[in-house]
């Protein structure tokens, strides 16, 4: 269970250790003071083939991550947008891109303040 000493330092330092979505959902919903939403957003419309027997994507899009977190009720946000680029091996290399993307972006997170 996290207290009040818990901070967005700590975070960072928890997500560079995670390497499966599973296991940042377990971080996240194990612990009552923290929660994450992770905002994806396309400029472009989208327009992807999974070729199977090749196991790759076809055709480009990326996609901007854009984290929020809520540590003890303060809120987090990137400073800036982060591009997630769908990689080229198809689905087995989405999840180690994805969590790249997103611990980049929370590595620039700031405290919103009211």
């Amino acid at each position: 269970m996290l207290n009040q000493a818990y901070s967005i330092t700590k975070f960072s330092e928890n997500i560079s250790e995670i390497n499966t979505i599973k296991a940042l959902k377990t971080l996240i919903q194990e612990n009552s003071c923290l929660d994450l939403s992770v905002f994806l957003e396309a400029n472009y419309p989208i327009s992807l083939c999974w070729d199977a027997k090749l196991d790759a994507f076809i055709g480009s899009q990326s996609f901007t991550v854009f984290p929020k977190i809520v540590i003890n009720g303060e809120l987090y946000e990137s400073a800036c947008r982060h591009d997630f680029k769908l990689p080229g091996n198809g689905f087995a290399g989405l999840e180690g891109a994805f969590l790249k993307t997103l611990r980049e972006a929370i590595g620039t997170v700031q405290r919103v303040w009211d």
